[in-house]
């Protein structure tokens, strides 16, 4: 077994075994894992972080609520006009939470993409809210929905979703595979 990270341990090296990028290796050169995770301005890096860790534990109901959320910015919500996409959402946040059950998710999801093919001028904002609601747990999806928030405000979303204990938990389990 290798030995336990923790919040001073320094990030590069665990970087380099996830196969980040160089530019977020280059960023976080010199950082332990708690100076990366609270001033990182990438959501798109974290994010990448949340997925990489997806197989190791329960963060698919993160990745879920974090969609989920985005979509749920005025910037995405105002363009939800059809009630059936907004319910969409609401439903999967439910799921997530575990308070609604994978049928009710689905029937919400085929609903959303009716709403989409009933109404032209609102064909993307309901499907877009039927994939970031239905399959949050699928990368796409989820940097989909992420695309309409700001950058501060989906880290804010993240680092609230997953705090620095929970990246430690999940980094160690990763890393001892």
């Amino acid at each position: 077994m290798k030995k336990s990270l923790s919040e001073t341990s320094k990030i590069t090296p665990l970087l380099r075994f996830l196969a980040a990028c160089e530019g977020a290796r280059r960023w976080a050169k010199g950082k332990t894992i708690k100076e990366a995770w609270e001033q990182c301005e990438r959501s798109d890096w974290m994010l990448w972080v949340f997925m990489q860790l997806a197989d190791t534990s329960g963060v698919n109901k993160e990745l879920r609520l974090f969609a989920c959320r985005c979509v749920r910015s005025p910037e995405v919500w105002e363009k939800l006009t059809d009630p059936r996409s907004r319910n969409a959402v609401e439903v999967a946040e439910r799921f997530a939470r575990g308070e609604e059950s994978a049928e009710k998710l689905e029937k919400a999801q085929i609903a959303a993409s009716a709403a989409s093919a009933a109404s032209a001028a609102s064909a993307a904002s309901a499907s877009y809210a039927a994939a970031a609601s239905y399959a949050a747990a699928a990368s796409a999806a989820a940097a989909y929905a992420a695309a309409a928030a700001s950058r501060a405000e989906q880290c804010a979303i993240l680092r609230e979703l997953l705090p620095l204990s929970k990246v430690l938990d999940l980094l160690n389990q990763k890393e001892n595979q």
